[in-house]
């Protein structure tokens, strides 16, 4: 299994990890929570309100359609906090509040060690030497 591979099946986890979240740690649960409904309340104004001044724009005036960028404003802002909420996972994962099985499963395949001393796998598939190995 490759890095991307895995990326994209922890991705598919996070609904997963969101209810292990509530089960381990309602408060910070609770932030997730926040932030993923002001994400889909923000995504979900946005579309529906440029949905709505198209059609006043098609009724009354085509000046109407400036108003479009504020509408779309509103679905960019909802997507930054659906990342914030995501981040809220990543890091209960990353600070050992959660257990990723997706991780737990590929990580020993996709870290590379030899008997020179530890490898780690960099974003684009390569693999780089520790920094304490390599001395720069």
């Amino acid at each position: 299994m490759d890095l991307y591979s895995a990326l994209n099946r922890f991705g598919d986890e996070l609904d997963q990890l969101a209810i292990r979240l509530q089960v381990r740690n309602l408060d910070l649960y609770g932030t997730y929570d926040r932030a993923a409904a002001e994400a889909d309340l923000r995504v979900n104004v946005g579309f529906s309100a440029s949905v709505l001044v198209s059609a006043v724009a098609a009724q009354e005036s085509p000046g109407v359609l400036l108003l479009i960028p504020c509408a779309w404003l509103f679905v960019l802002r909802g997507q930054q906090k659906a990342r914030e909420a995501n981040d809220v996972l990543i890091q209960a994962v990353v600070s050992g509040e959660l257990e990723s099985t997706t991780l737990t499963s590929s990580l020993p395949e996709i870290v590379v060690t030899d008997s020179m001393g530890s490898h780690e796998i960099t974003f684009d598939g390569s693999a780089a030497q520790d920094s304490a190995d390599n001395p720069e």
